[in-house]
């Protein structure tokens, strides 16, 4: 598929029933704001782009055939983006497994102005923040 700077794309995420993302994902809300980062450092894709709430607790993932045709963007920009909740999905019952669908705009010039954060640390597993002007 080919995709374009601004283009909005809806998806799941994944990787939500690891490390207690579960008892995240049980706080948030449709239309909550969330930070997409890259992580070149990841030591199991080095194209992961990483989904987290705005105070730092980690959601999941982007799937791994949806950022081989974004990575690209996020590089070109900055590799951060802004996204949104659309729905959380699944059973709040004992033993529940709980999904998150967001929606986002694909990164480039006009998009990446308002996000909160900008990858770009030297050092693995660690990224600078600050406003991207």
């Amino acid at each position: 598929m080919t995709y374009h700077s601004g283009e909005t794309i809806y998806t799941k995420i994944v990787g939500v029933t690891f490390d207690g993302r579960q008892s995240v994902i049980k706080l948030l809300s449709a239309g909550e704001p969330l930070l997409l980062k890259r992580e070149p450092y990841n030591r199991y894709d080095a194209n992961a782009i990483r989904v987290e709430r705005l105070n730092g607790a980690q959601l999941g993932y982007l799937s791994k055939d949806l950022v081989r045709e974004l990575v690209p963007f996020f590089d070109k920009n900055g590799g951060a983006a802004n996204a949104r909740v659309s729905e959380v999905v699944g059973d709040y019952g004992p033993g529940y497994i709980l999904g998150v669908r967001i929606s986002f705009s694909i990164p480039g010039v006009e998009t990446i102005r308002n996000a909160s954060v900008v990858y770009g640390s030297e050092h693995p597993g660690k990224a600078a923040t600050g406003p991207i002007l």
